[in-house]
């Protein structure tokens, strides 16, 4: 990554978000979606942003990835460590390329209606590996194996079979999992969650998330 996007992290926070505005431009003119937030993730914590529905959560969320239409407008200033916490990402200021390096490495996020995520032509062994693959993992093998062990992580039972299976062959839970798998497969610093437990029943809402907070196995 450029040296103009990177600086030294001095700070102690898996990320900052500082005077945080987006707007976006719509036929009837530009909306401000949210105005100047500001908070800070800390390392080894889970963060919550309450609000209600249409106050902005996941419009937030996904602005820490830069992962906006091309109809927003964005201001302020957001900072993401590294893994190895001896820099921070201007993520604001990223290129293209550098956001593609960034996202799934970093940070990933964690969608709030997995059938918007999954694409349904293909199996979710092929769409797990496909972030291995953009990060440079050339062995078939090697992302196969690596592919397996996340679906068992999150909990999806006979793993090394339904690797080759559809999303219309999972339940609702099961995709919301599969989503996760994709989001941990890289092993980023940063998780976005967005909602994660929607699909999931109440019962298992836990489950869904526990791989994504924790080593402990799911239920």
């Amino acid at each position: 990554m450029s040296d103009s996007t990177n600086v030294k992290d001095t700070s102690g926070n898996l990320a900052e978000i500082k005077n945080l505005s987006v707007s976006f431009m719509t036929d009837a003119g530009s909306i401000k979606a949210i105005d100047k937030v500001n908070f800070t993730i800390p390392r080894k914590t889970v963060v919550g942003v309450v609000g209600e529905s249409g106050s902005g959560k996941s419009v937030t969320a996904r602005s820490i990835i830069k992962l906006l239409p091309e109809t927003a407008t964005t201001s302020g200033a957001i900072y993401l460590s590294n893994r190895a916490d001896s820099e921070r990402l201007d993520v604001l200021s990223l290129s293209g390329e550098d956001l593609r390096r960034m996202r799934g490495s970093e940070a990933a996020m964690v969608f709030q209606e997995p059938n918007s995520v999954l694409n349904p032509v293909y199996t979710i062994g092929w769409q797990i590996e496909e972030g291995l693959r953009a990060h440079g993992m050339k062995d078939k093998k090697e992302r196969r194996a690596k592919a397996i062990d996340i679906l068992k992580k999150v909990g999806i039972p006979e793993a090394e079979t339904r690797i080759d299976y559809y999303p219309h062959q999972f339940s609702g839970g099961q995709k919301q999992r599969i989503v996760i798998a994709m989001a941990l497969v890289l092993n980023p610093g940063l998780i976005l969650a967005d909602e994660p437990t929607t699909a999931c029943r109440p019962k298992s809402s836990t489950c869904c998330v526990s791989p994504a907070t924790s080593s402990t196995p799911p239920c």
